[in-house]
């Protein structure tokens, strides 16, 4: 059986709370992420969306920039978190059932890795392709 420390991305990039949405948008753009773990005082607070920064956007009209609005007013507060041996059909199926699109794998209070959805996807494929 497969656990998360198998397929999860190990050591992430992280956003820290206080950097504004502008910023998070230009590194996830970069990178080419859609979800980031957000940190405070070097403890995960949460996670940052591609749609959590398109949703605050949206949600002031216009009337507030990227530059204006910080990470920590925007990101999920509640993020879906996991041990890094939790079984992968579990976590896959909750990800499913719940529709979210990131897990923050988490080693105690530190954070161990991530998994998204994409992650999932590409990891169906190898296992169709029968090389997992």
């Amino acid at each position: 059986m497969l656990d998360m420390k198998t397929v999860m991305t190990v050591s992430p990039q992280t956003v820290e709370a206080d950097a504004t949405v502008e910023s998070a948008q230009q590194l996830m753009t970069e990178k080419r992420f859609r979800h980031l773990p957000v940190v405070q005082n070097g403890r995960v607070i949460g996670v940052l969306s591609d749609r959590d920064i398109t949703l605050a956007l949206v949600a002031h009209h216009g009337m507030l920039k990227g530059d204006e609005i910080h990470v920590e007013d925007v990101c999920t507060l509640d993020a879906f978190t996991v041990a890094p041996d939790a079984r992968l059909e579990a976590v896959v199926t909750t990800m499913g059932q719940k529709q979210i699109g990131s897990v923050l794998v988490m080693e105690g209070d530190e954070l161990a890795g991530i998994f998204t959805a994409t992650d999932a996807c590409l990891w169906l494929g190898k296992a169709l392709r029968g090389e997992v």
